[in-house]
């Protein structure tokens, strides 16, 4: 059950009653760990201007916000990506969990986008690192060893 609301505490003592100021009732969800994360790119060798995307995600409580920040090659000369969040409760260790999920699309991989893809999953109870390597391979042409 949800509980919120203004609370009142009252005493009487011999027929003499006193009610205190009223206090305000905020109950917050707040997580009882960090989350648990892991990531996956939709491949770990690509070639030159194929797309391709990194996954990072994380199961946590339900109710409980992730946050999730990226490192990855390209991103101190601007190269744009792009990030999709999803949220979603699932059943899983016989609880409902939710899991929470950031989709980094990276358009036509150029010789930059080699590297290191690091992602954090944050919650109010701390942070969880976790990373992978992305080769971006020269383009081959047919007949070519």
């Amino acid at each position: 059950p949800l509980f919120a609301g203004t609370v009142y505490c009252v005493a009487s003592y011999q027929g003499l009653r006193q009610s205190s100021t009223k206090y305000l009732l905020i109950f917050t969800n707040y997580p009882s760990a960090p989350p648990s994360a892991t990531i996956t790119a939709s491949s770990s060798s690509v070639s030159l201007g194929v797309n391709f995307n990194v996954t990072c995600t994380a199961l946590g409580e339900i109710d409980i916000e992730v946050d999730f920040t990226w490192e990855f090659p390209g991103q101190q000369l601007g190269r744009p990506t792009y990030t999709r969040e999803i949220q979603e409760p699932i059943y899983a260790d016989s609880q409902m969990r939710q899991l929470s999920r950031s989709v980094l699309l990276v358009d036509e991989a150029r010789p930059v986008d080699d590297g290191l893809y690091k992602c954090v999953a944050q919650n109010l109870q701390g942070k969880t690192t976790v990373s992978t390597h992305v080769n971006v391979l020269p383009r081959t042409t047919p007949g070519q060893k």
